[in-house]
């Protein structure tokens, strides 16, 4: 049941990608930054559908606790689908640092905030 409750948290523990914007500090080259742009907007297709069943299913974990009804296994899927969308945002970061120079990336991680990341992400 620990493992559930963390899982929950996931959201809040996602390492939150800068914005576009904060990238263009890093002088990306035109491939760099279509390739980043592909990048992003496979990783939004992607959370878009699953952002859509975890508000659903939060939904049905209210009915459950109001009904009193088992709420286990709907917590279970809210968990599966933030840690799908957690594994998705962290698979873009890694393709976006791989699209980066060395230079850009070291230069990427001193723009970076000191602590640890807020749940909506860090404040840009």
């Amino acid at each position: 049941m620990k493992l559930v409750f963390a899982l929950l948290l996931l959201p809040a523990l996602a390492l939150a990608q800068p914005p576009l914007e904060k990238l263009e500090a890093l002088k990306l080259t035109d491939t760099q930054r279509t390739k980043i742009e592909t990048l992003r907007d496979a990783e939004r297709r992607k959370a878009i559908p699953l952002e859509a069943d975890v508000r659903l299913a939060e939904m049905d974990l209210e009915d459950a606790i109001e009904q009193g009804g088992a709420t286990g296994p709907i917590v279970d899927r809210i968990a599966s689908l933030r840690g799908q969308m957690l594994a998705a945002r962290v698979a873009t970061r890694v393709a976006v640092r791989a699209v980066l120079t060395p230079e850009q990336r070291t230069k990427l991680k001193a723009m970076r905030p000191e602590g640890p990341p807020h749940r909506d992400g860090p404040p840009r």
